[in-house]
C-alpha cells in the first residue's frame, strides 16, 4: 500500500504509518531517510527505525526502485484513465493495491499478508462503473434508475490495506 500524507509532519506521518501497518502490528523495522517526522512517527508506534545513508546508492537502491515502480504505475494509470494529475494520490494507492493482488511465484503479497486470496475483481483505475449510491433521498419515481454512473478510483482499504468489499467511486 502507499498512503500519501497531506503534510510532512509527525502527526500526519504517524497516522499514515498506523494506517499502513494496521496499527503497528508485527512491524520489526522501518527503513527511511533521515526525515525527522518519520523518525518520530516510528518511535510513536514502537517500531525500530533505521536511517538510510545519503550518497550510498547501494543502501537505497531497493527503495528507490520501488518508488520508481509506484510512480511509473501511477503515471500510467492516470494516462490510461484520462484523469488529471490531481488524482495522483488515488492512482498511487490503486496501483499499489493492484500490484499487491497479482500473484508472483504462486501467491500474491495480499495473500501472504492476509492468508487469503483477494476475493474481488481488479477493476482498472478510471473505469466507468455503475454503482448503487447510499440512500440519502427517496426516489421521486418508482421507475427511476437505482444505479448511477461513476468512475472507479480504487478500493476502500482498512488499516493494513485489508479490503472488505467496498470501492471508491466518484
Amino acid at each position: 500500500d502507499c498512503i500519501p500524507c497531506r503534510k510532512a509532519d509527525t502527526e500526519h506521518t504517524q497516522k499514515a504509518l498506523i494506517n499502513f501497518t494496521g496499527g503497528g502490528a508485527n512491524v520489526k523495522l522501518i527503513y527511511s531517510d533521515n526525515a525527522m517526522p518519520i523518525k518520530k512517527a516510528v518511535q510513536h508506534i514502537g517500531a525500530a527505525w533505521e536511517a538510510s545513508h545519503p550518497g550510498k546508492p547501494h543502501n537505497n537502491a531497493r527503495i528507490e526502485r520501488a518508488n520508481q515502480l509506484v510512480l511509473d504505475g501511477a503515471r500510467t494509470m492516470l494516462a490510461q484513465s484520462g484523469l488529471p494529475h490531481c488524482f495522483w494520490g488515488l492512482a498511487v494507492r490503486a496501483f499499489c493495491f493492484h500490484h499487491n493482488c497479482v500473484e508472483k511465484n504462486g501467491s500474491s503479497p495480499y495473500e501472504k499478508r492476509w492468508s487469503e486470496k483477494f476475493k474481488g475483481e481488479l477493476i482498472p483505475f478510471g473505469s466507468m462503473v455503475l454503482f448503487k449510491p447510499t440512500p440519502t433521498k427517496p426516489y421521486e419515481n418508482k421507475l427511476d434508475d437505482r444505479l448511477q454512473v461513476g468512475i472507479h478510483v480504487g478500493y476502500r482499504l482498512h488499516d493494513g490495506a485489508r479490503w472488505k468489499g467496498e470501492h471508491k467511486v466518484i
